[in-house]
């Protein structure tokens, strides 16, 4: 579960729109700096995302997974409801929510499978759950971008890396850290 989790979340969503993220804020019409600077913002906010992922060992795994895909996915909604190419505040604010969520879902699938598989088989079991991640990887930027081609519109793409986001958390919540850990 926790490697469909990580291909799913990173993999396939977070990558999706990481590798699309300068050229859809061209096509709503923002200007090439201020669609490059999203980039910059999300790595921002991804680091702060990771520096409080700590708050995954006070209200569990679980909860801080479903925190990480709600503010990515509220990330990407903005991108459907508030984003024009007038006004850059929207943009980054898809950038920071989006970053926020990646940087506490990218510790937090790693300390949910420490929690599973602590002890001597933990490195194969991350690497294993890492392999996810390659292998969504490699799907999701390409098949975001055949959606782009196929519609012209970033839409479709956008709608499969917010249900990927959601399954995600499915896996995750099913994978069970909860149970394992000797933080309850």
């Amino acid at each position: 579960f926790l490697f469909f989790s990580n291909m799913l979340f990173w993999g396939t969503g977070a990558y999706l729109v990481i590798t699309h993220q300068v050229k859809l804020a061209l096509d709503l019409g923002y200007s090439p700096e201020i669609a490059a600077s999203t980039t910059a913002f999300f790595g921002i906010f991804m680091v702060v995302g990771q520096a409080s992922s700590f708050i995954s060992d006070y209200i569990g795994r679980e909860t801080s997974v479903f925190i990480s895909s709600l503010a990515a996915s509220a990330g990407i909604i903005c991108l459907f409801f508030f984003v024009n190419g007038d006004a850059a505040l929207p943009l980054y604010l898809f950038s920071a929510l989006f970053g926020y969520g990646s940087g506490l879902f990218a510790v937090c699938i790693y300390a949910g499978a420490s929690d599973i598989f602590n002890g001597n088989r933990f490195g194969f079991f991350n690497g294993f759950i890492l392999a996810g991640m390659g292998i969504g990887g490699a799907f999701g930027p390409w098949f975001g971008g055949l959606l782009h081609d196929i519609f012209h519109s970033y839409d479709y793409a956008l709608i499969l890396a917010l249900i990927s986001f959601i399954i995600s958390s499915l896996f995750f919540y099913l994978a069970g850290p909860r149970l394992y850990s000797r933080l309850n």
